[in-house]
């Protein structure tokens, strides 16, 4: 038998970690690539996955991301690439033919989780892409600035004046 010790070192069995669970929510998102074969239908439609990690988090968590790049309809199509334009543009990526400018490039935008629970870009159509916040927290509902307190007014009262009560 062959001993790879030279090569690895002695081999230590570890149990297999759960995944950590990805709520629902606003995260930076890092490009690490697209699938090699794009996906098809029998009715036209082409789609290509991206791979997105999140970003400066303690989750570590994939999130996939299916945009439309060709379609029989042409508006089905253009949603496709407005998608890619707006995610280009939060990420600062100029104009790209390859999915490599888009490796390790980092933009936000909302996750939500599919009918089978997996974790998934919700980008709707592009407007949900942001440049990247640098948080590392799902988003909250939109805080209300506390407005300053207003200065105290001061009842000076004369107590020789003659108060009607």
């Amino acid at each position: 038998m062959p001993d790879i010790s030279n090569f690895t070192g002695e081999i230590t069995p570890q149990e297999k970690q759960a995944p950590q669970p990805v709520k629902p929510g606003r995260y930076d998102l890092e490009c690490r690539g697209a699938n090699d074969q794009f996906r098809t239908n029998d009715k036209g439609w082409v789609g290509m996955q991206l791979n997105f990690k999140i970003a400066n988090s303690e989750v570590d968590a994939w999130v996939s991301h299916l945009v439309t790049i060709d379609h029989p309809d042409a508006k089905v199509k253009s949603r496709g690439r407005r998608d890619l334009e707006l995610m280009s543009s939060a990420m600062g990526v100029g104009p790209w033919k390859e999915t490599d400018a888009l490796m390790g490039k980092v933009a936000s935008c909302k996750v939500k989780l599919n009918d089978n629970g997996y974790p998934e870009v919700d980008s709707y159509f592009g407007e949900n892409w942001q440049k990247a916040s640098g948080s590392t927290k799902k988003e909250k509902p939109a805080e209300q600035a506390a407005a300053p307190a207003p200065a105290p007014v001061e009842n000076k009262v004369d107590a020789k004046e003659d108060i009607p009560f």
